[in-house]
C-alpha cells in the first residue's frame, strides 16, 4: 500500500501559541532540535514555517506575524507521498499542514520529513515543477558537493563547476558563511540532521534567503555514503515578515491602540492600550463585536471604511468612541485587510489613536 502523508510527519515541529513572543519558544526550540513550528490560536493551526535564531532579528514579533503572509496549504493525512510532492513543487512552501477526516491538526510534513519517509518507503522524492523554489545538491559521505542541479544555481548564483567540492561556501553571504560551514562540518562529522536558515549572496538579486536540508544515504548496512540536501527559497517570507513588523512598529508609535479582527467584525486580539482607552480589560472584548465600541450616529462612517479597506487593503476614518461607562473620545482609526496564502480576506487590524485633545 503507498504511504501517506501520515507516515511522513516531522518530529521535529514545535507547537506554539500565535500570540506568543517569537524570542519565548528558542529555549525549547533549540532543546528538541525543532526546525519549524505549528502556530496555533484557539485551538486551530494557523500554520507552519521554518524559524531560526534570524528570525529574532524582528523584534517583538509574534509567531503570528511570522506565518500570516507564508503559504502553509492544508491537506489530508490520507494524501499520497507522490501527491505530496507535487504539492510542494506548486506551492512556495516548506511545509504542509495535516489534518484528519475530521478536520483535526494532527501532524506537519516538510521537504525534509518527506524526502526521509520516500526514502524509507523506496518512494523517490521528486520535485519536477520548474516554478519550485527549490534547489537539490548530492555529497559525499564527508560533506564536499559532488553536484547541484539547476534551480540550486539559479537560487545560489553560482555554476555548477564553482560549486563542487567546497566551493559553495562562497555563495554563502559573508556574515552567515562561518557559521553554516562549521554546523555543516560539524553535522557530517557526527551523523546529525542539518536544518538551518541562511543567505546567499547573489550577483544578480542580492541576499537570498534559504532554509538548507540534508538527509543521509546509506548503504544496505547502515553505513553513511553521502547525503542529499535540498535548499528552499524563503526570501517572500521574510520580507513579507519585515514589512509586517515594520508597519506594526510604526504603527504602533502613531496609533498605539492595536486590536485585530475576524472576517465577522469581532475582536480576535486586543493590545492593553486599546482596551483600556474604552475602559475594558483586553479580555472582556475577546470574541465581541466592533460596533458597540463606535457611537451609533458614527456606524455608518465606520462601515463605509471597513467597505473601501475591503477593497482597497486599507482605510481610515474619524468617530466617536464610546466607552464601557458609556463616556465618548474623538478617536481616528486605520483598518488594514489581513488576507490568508490564497489572497482570501480573514479579518483585519485596527490601529487607534485618541484625538480628543
Amino acid at each position: 500500500m503507498p504511504s501517506r502523508a501520515h507516515d511522513a510527519f516531522s518530529k521535529k515541529v514545535l507547537r506554539v501559541d500565535a500570540a506568543a513572543p517569537l524570542s519565548a519558544a528558542l529555549g525549547e526550540f533549540r532543546r528538541r532540535r525543532a526546525s519549524h513550528v505549528a502556530v496555533f490560536a484557539q485551538g486551530q493551526c494557523l500554520g507552519a514555517s521554518s524559524f531560526s535564531d534570524a528570525d529574532l532579528s524582528s523584534g517583538d514579533a509574534t509567531f503570528d506575524d511570522l506565518v500570516r503572509h507564508q503559504p502553509c496549504p492544508t491537506v489530508s493525512d490520507a494524501t499520497s507521498l507522490d501527491d505530496l510532492g507535487q504539492l510542494f513543487s506548486d506551492a512556495k512552501t516548506d511545509a504542509l499542514v495535516v489534518n484528519n477526516d475530521q478536520g483535526e491538526y494532527v501532524g506537519v510534513v516538510t521537504r525534509q520529513s518527506l524526502l526521509e519517509a520516500s526514502r524509507q518507503n523506496n518512494e523517490p522524492f521528486q520535485i519536477t515543477d520548474r516554478n519550485a523554489q527549490v534547489g537539490i545538491f548530492h555529497t559525499t559521505a564527508s560533506g564536499e558537493y559532488l553536484s547541484v542541479d539547476a534551480r540550486w544555481c539559479e537560487i545560489t548564483g553560482m555554476p555548477q563547476e564553482l560549486a563542487l567540492g567546497n566551493g559553495w561556501g562562497n555563495a554563502i553571504h559573508p556574515e552567515d558563511r562561518d557559521r553554516i560551514v562549521q554546523q555543516w562540518s560539524l553535522a557530517t562529522k557526527e551523523k546529525q540532521p542539518f536544518a538551518e536558515e541562511y543567505r546567499f549572496l547573489t550577483p544578480a538579486k542580492g541576499p537570498t534567503w534559504v532554509l538548507g536540508q540534508v538527509v543521509a544515504e546509506t548503504d544496505s548496512n547502515g553505513v553513511v555514503v553521502g547525503y542529499v540536501g535540498i535548499v528552499t527559497d524563503v526570501t517572500d517570507r521574510k520580507k513579507a515578515a519585515a514589512s509586517l513588523i515594520e508597519m506594526n512598529v510604526a504603527l504602533s508609535n502613531a496609533m498605539p491602540g492595536i486590536s485585530r479582527l475576524d472576517i465577522e467584525g469581532r475582536y480576535v486580539e486586543v493590545n492593553d492600550f486599546y482596551a483600556r482607552a474604552l475602559g475594558f480589560e483586553p479580555q472582556e472584548l475577546i470574541g465581541n463585536s466592533w460596533s458597540p465600541t463606535v457611537h451609533p450616529e458614527d456606524v455608518p462612517v465606520a462601515i463605509e471604511a471597513y467597505e473601501a479597506m475591503c477593497r482597497a487593503g486599507k482605510s481610515e476614518f474619524e468617530a466617536r468612541a464610546v466607552r464601557k461607562d458609556q463616556s465618548l473620545f474623538h478617536k481616528r482609526v486605520l483598518m488594514v485587510r489581513i488576507d490568508d496564502a490564497n489572497g482570501v480576506m480573514t479579518g483585519h487590524h485596527c490601529f487607534m489613536r485618541d484625538i480628543s485633545e
